[in-house]
């Protein structure tokens, strides 16, 4: 069974609730827009919020602690999971980071990182966004 999580970066600007996503560079869903987050392993003890912080700090954050250091010192506003039995389980933890400003360093399982206003979504957005997206009410239908 997969089991993953990751973390949604979220901030307003203007009035605006933008939220972070970043471009797949390798399969699955490489050219989509997602969840900055990955699968769970060993380390992460069966945890799904230590797999987040875990696998965002490795995607985003690569060798820049002090960047990851403003994401741990928050605490997440939410939380959506997606679960198919016996197959699949992931679970998305928002964070809200206000105004701070946020460097990011990609590894190579990432091409792009940017900010997107939570209606305004790219055209390859994998589909667990617009799920956590609606679980968190930040769109509607």
């Amino acid at each position: 069974m997969y089991q993953g999580a990751g973390i949604l970066l979220i901030r307003k600007q203007e009035g605006k609730t933008l939220i972070g996503l970043a471009k797949r560079a390798i399969h699955p869903q490489k050219n989509h827009w997602s969840i900055p987050g990955g699968k769970m392993d060993a380390k992460d003890q069966g945890d799904f919020f230590r797999c987040a912080l875990r696998e965002t700090r490795e995607e985003l954050f690569a060798g820049l602690p002090e960047e990851m250091a403003k994401i741990e010192q928050l605490r997440p506003i939410g939380s959506a999971s997606i679960s198919i039995p016996f197959t699949f389980k992931w679970k998305t933890y928002f964070y809200d980071v206000g105004d701070s400003v946020l460097s990011t360093r990609l590894n190579f399982e990432l091409s792009e990182f940017a900010w997107f206003e939570s209606n305004k979504l790219p055209e390859k957005t994998h589909y667990g966004v617009v799920y956590a997206l609606l679980k968190m009410r930040l769109i509607g239908f």
